[in-house]
Formats: structure tokens, sequence, C-alpha cells
């Protein structure tokens, strides 16, 4: 479900489910970004302006806490809002609305959808009717869990590492 579209200078595309879909351009640029962005971690003031007025919606279906705050750590120091939820049973999906209905909605909010949830697809079909970028927190088949998440480009668990290798992959596509 990953479409690229143009933009000069960044890697910009739809979807980014996993580290497969990208190019090798695509990640170089993507490290490149990330060890620019990594003079972050030296700066008094950690936040700088990059996605402000962009928000990402955190869906976690299932426990979580470095992922869901490296995603958390990343927007707010990139300046962007962050909402969602940390527990399936805060969603509607309790009630029994079905994932692409969640999507849907909280597609109206979202620039960008990070996702973890327990069934193996469940990502794929997010992508499907997101119009938001959409990326996996977490999926649960043994290769996902192999190439340690889209989490594969930060290299540590630490807020700073967070910052610096989800911001590569959260730049929204240019409105």
């Amino acid at each position: 479900a990953r479409r690229s579209r143009p933009h000069p200078g960044r890697v910009v595309m739809q979807h980014l489910l996993s580290t497969a879909d990208l190019s090798r351009e695509e990640a170089t640029l993507v490290l490149d970004t990330a060890e620019e962005m990594a003079r972050l971690t030296d700066r008094p003031i950690k936040k700088l302006p990059t996605l402000r007025g962009r928000t990402v919606v955190n869906l976690f279906f299932e426990a979580s806490t470095r992922t869901r705050l490296s995603f958390e750590t990343a927007m707010h120091r990139l300046g962007g809002d962050v909402v969602g939820f940390a527990s399936a049973g805060t969603s509607s999906t309790a009630k029994g609305e079905s994932l692409e209905d969640t999507i849907r909605t909280v597609d109206q909010y979202a620039d960008l959808i990070a996702m973890r949830h327990p069934e193996i697809g469940s990502a794929v079909r997010a992508a499907a009717v997101a119009e938001a970028v959409a990326t996996r927190a977490e999926s649960r088949p043994a290769s996902a869990r192999r190439a340690r998440r889209t989490q594969a480009i930060q290299s540590s668990g630490s807020p700073a590492a967070a910052a610096r290798g989800t911001a590569s992959r959260l730049v929204p596509p240019a409105l």
C-alpha cells in the first residue's frame, strides 16, 4: 500500500509498513536524515518546529511502553501533536467496531497513524483505508519480531534515538 510521492530532497511516501519497503536510496536518505537529527540531542532545547501543526495518532491495541513512548517523544521533539490510545479497551473496537472503521475515524484527525496491533496483516488493512501516512509500530508475524518493527532504523531505545530514527519516517507528505 506504499505510494511514493515526489518531494525534492527527502523520502515522502504514503505508508511505511516495513523497512523492506525502502529502496537502498530511500534507506540511505532516512539514515542520513537521522544522522542530521542527532544534533538535536546536543541542543539545550531539544525541540524543533519540523512537524508543527501535524498530528500523529498512536493506536496501541496491545501493551507497549518503549514503542509508544518513542513515537510520542519523537513527535513532541519535532514540534507535533500526539493523540490516541494505549489500550484496545479504550477503542470502539471493544464494542465491535471494525479496524477499518476505526482507521477511517481517526484518519480525520491524523497526518500520521502509528499502529500496534496483534493481528497479522492489520497494518496492511489499515493502510488500505487510511489517507494519512500509516506506519506499523508493531505487528506479530515472526518476521516483524526479527526485524524489530520499523524501529530497526532507530538503533536504540533511548528517547534521543527515538527522535532521530522516528523523525525520518514521520515526515508527512507535502500538503
